[in-house]
């Protein structure tokens, strides 16, 4: 109690009693003045600073990856555009016109001619025999020729040719060019063979390279709009000019900066070339190939001046950095009336902090020009007693909180705002990860947790979500997060996170909840998964259907539906026992018995004429459809022509599996039906599905044999390509 009346006593006698002398300080004004303006100059010349160069290096970026977007661009269409060519090609070459020697030379002109009019940049099309003379052309030029030594002839025999660009030789008298440029042209052969793969020819075309400029013209046009000055060149493997600016050293074009050869192995990208002229931003791109056509090695540049492509940059960099210097001298002049404001109450407030520090019990003066000091004394003095109550309150209300939290069936962590220091992880938390989280004393310390991004590095503190509501008090919902436990496993989890804010809308904490969702990303992954299996099968059923569709042929209307019927009713039967097989396959006998019963399902006891001699053999799933629709065909050509056509007419199908030889035999032998003779009509779709199943699909060999005592179809087809593995590998 005396130290108590000691204390009003003196604060009585000495309300304002002056500080004792000593060292000259800076005013609370000035320093918060100096700091704000300090602050305020620096963040705002940084910020524009560091937006500038951000933005220059961004238009920078943009200019060089434009240009590289139009190489690739060119140098796709030139990839397409070959394998387009070369795909025309090996169709023609299978035509029964260049194939079958019965065909005169005006069908062939006019199956060639109608070829060069669908691409008008085929110089000329020949078709040349098995000698190396040229047969037939399209105009009816250089026939009788001998081009026997020719690189094109010699690798057309043998496999599709993709010939480098060259000067015309045999056609320059008849290519007209505008300038005076020499006419160049590329390569391309592919062999004519028969039906039974002998060489019959080979089917050839010199493409003139305008093809290549009018790609380059439909690219770079629309770039000229936005960049004049922009420039395109296509260069060959050697780094010479195919197509590029006109001019007398065309032909003797530098070769490919070193610089950019080594960049394109990488793929299309961008570079600024370094020249005695000046520098030059170059975008580019390489000819990769397309398909089974190989590349030729060509690489497209796309050029403009740098100090042309970069002067928007330029320009947008110095308008920043003149806003940020602005910005930059208002900020100080704020902070200096903002701390004015700041310092006056602050003083007053500082002077009576002082005084309670010293004396808590003191009485401020009475009512007078301090009186507001006596009101903030005593409503200090009531915060004093107030504060040790909540302190009470609140360690009451943490103990409460803590248990709900440990009871929680999810993660739950508590950090410290702006620190970042966890204080808290309940026990589903330490079970989850299996490993504690509260030794992070700081955000910087949360690269030491298990955090990783999808390719396995660790994550950087600044990006876990926690960090983001610590840092930036911004909250971050259903966040992905790859993690590894203490125990070495990597799960994933679901991470929410927000400060939690108190009624004053100030956040002093911030909380981070987390589930394992391991489970349900893997059971979405395999929904994901079936989906797209399930529209990759119905595309292919509704191929089939359209094909089915195209390709059918009756002489009536009921004709045609009824084969149509049959045909889609074959291809919904093997739907049908796939979906019940669960799509893993099916037996190959259950396959004919109930194929063949339904296709001859008009047949009183058609199964009693059916003989099956084969072992159990589970055919692929991919396969099941192209051999019940085979199957379908030769039941259908059995009851139109062959043995079922006949009261006694039997059908034996047999099979074996010869392991050694990784092949299955296939006979379907048909007996007792109306003779067939080796004039057999043989152009019909069954019987072209049935060859196209068994030599292509099914990538086998096959014999149709028009006996007198009815069809006897031989195959021989690859087990490996035919037998459900699945099934083979449960057995």
């Amino acid at each position: 109690m005396k130290a108590g009346r000691d204390g009003r006593h003196g604060a009585e006698e000495h309300p304002a009693s002056p500080a004792p002398a000593g060292p000259r300080s800076i005013g609370l004004r000035s320093l918060l003045a100096m700091a704000f303006g300090l602050i305020g100059l620096l963040a705002a010349g940084t910020t524009a600073l560091v937006a500038s160069q951000g933005v220059y290096a961004q238009l920078r970026q943009d200019a060089g990856a434009e240009l590289a977007a139009a190489a690739e661009r060119v140098a796709d269409l030139l990839d397409r555009g070959l394998f387009e060519r070369m795909r025309d090609l090996e169709i023609a070459a299978v035509s029964e016109t260049l194939r079958n020697p019965g065909y005169g030379l005006p069908a062939r002109r006019a199956l060639l001619r109608r070829l060069q009019e669908t691409y008008p940049y085929y110089a000329i099309l020949l078709q040349i025999g098995p000698d190396g003379q040229i047969l037939a052309t399209d105009r009816g030029l250089l026939e009788g020729l001998d081009v026997s030594q020719r690189v094109y002839f010699q690798q057309g025999r043998h496999s599709t040719f993709l010939g480098d660009v060259h000067e015309a030789q045999l056609m320059a008298p008849y290519m007209q060019r505008s300038d005076d440029e020499p006419p160049r042209v590329l390569d391309l052969a592919t062999p004519i063979l028969d039906e039974a793969g002998r060489l019959k020819g080979v089917l050839a075309a010199h493409l003139s390279v305008d093809w290549v400029e009018g790609i380059e013209r439909s690219v770079i046009q629309p770039l000229l709009q936005r960049h004049p000055g922009v420039r395109a060149l296509v260069l060959d493997s050697q780094g010479r000019v195919v197509i590029g600016p006109r001019g007398p050293g065309r032909r003797q074009a530098p070769l490919l900066p070193e610089e950019i050869r080594q960049q394109l192995q990488k793929g299309p990208g961008s570079h600024v070339i370094e020249r005695r002229e000046g520098a030059r931003l170059v975008g580019f791109a390489p000819l990769d190939g397309h398909r089974h056509v190989g590349s030729l090695g060509w690489s497209v540049l796309v050029m403009h001046e740098a100090t042309d492509a970069f002067a928007p940059a330029e320009a947008l960099r110095w308008r920043l950095l003149a806003i940020g210097f602005l910005a930059a001298q208002l900020a100080a002049a704020v902070g200096w009336v903002v701390a004015g404001r700041i310092a006056r109450p602050l003083e007053r407030l500082s002077q009576a902090a002082l005084r309670l520090r010293e004396q808590p019990e003191a009485v401020l003066p009475a009512p007078g020009r301090l009186s507001e000091v006596a009101a903030l004394h005593g409503a200090l003095g009531a915060l004093h007693r107030s504060l040790r109550q909540r302190e009470q309150e609140l360690s009451d209300s943490e103990a409460r909180m803590r248990a709900v939290l440990e009871q929680m069936p999810i993660g739950v962590a508590l950090a410290e705002r702006p620190s970042g220091r966890v204080i808290f992880q309940n026990a589903c938390a330490t079970e989850m990860l299996r490993h504690p989280i509260v030794v992070a004393d700081s955000v910087a310390d949360y690269v030491r947790l298990g955090g990783q991004y999808p390719d396995g590095t660790p994550l950087r503190a600044e990006d876990y979500p926690l960090a983001q509501a610590v840092l930036k008090g911004r909250p971050v919902q259903h966040a992905s997060l790859s993690y590894r436990r203490g125990d070495g496993v990597t799960i994933w989890l679901s991470v929410n996170a927000a400060p939690v804010r108190s009624a004053g809308d100030g956040a002093a904490l911030a909380v981070c909840t987390f589930e394992d969702v391991t489970e349900m990303r893997a059971a979405a992954e395999r929904q994901r998964l079936l989906a797209q299996e399930v529209d990759h099968r119905a595309r292919n059923a509704l191929a089939v259907v359209q094909a089915t569709l195209r390709l059918s042929r009756a002489d009536t209307l009921p004709g045609f539906v009824q084969s149509l019927e049959g045909r889609v009713a074959a291809l919904a039967r093997a739907q049908s026992r796939l979906a019940a097989a669960a799509w893993k396959g099916i037996e190959l006998g259950t396959l004919l018995e109930e194929e063949i019963g339904a296709a001859a399902r008009g047949i009183p006891k058609v199964a009693e004429r059916i003989d099956l001699l084969g072992p159990r053999l589970v055919l692929a799933a991919e396969i099941a459809q192209p051999i019940s629709l085979m199957i379908h065909e030769l039941t259908a050509n059995a009851m139109q022509h062959g043995a079922l056509s006949q009261p006694g007419g039997r059908i034996t199908v047999e099979w074996r599996a010869d392991a050694a030889q990784g092949m299955l035999r296939l006979r379907w032998q048909e007996q007792g039906g109306p003779a067939a003779g080796p004039e057999e009509p043989r152009s019909g779709f069954g019987l072209r599905m049935i060859e196209a199943t068994l030599g292509n699909q099914l990538s086998g060999r096959y014999q149709f044999e028009w006996r007198e005592e009815g069809l006897l179809l031989s195959a021989w087809l690859p087990l490996a390509r035919i037998v459900s593995q699945e099934r083979a590998a449960s057995a």
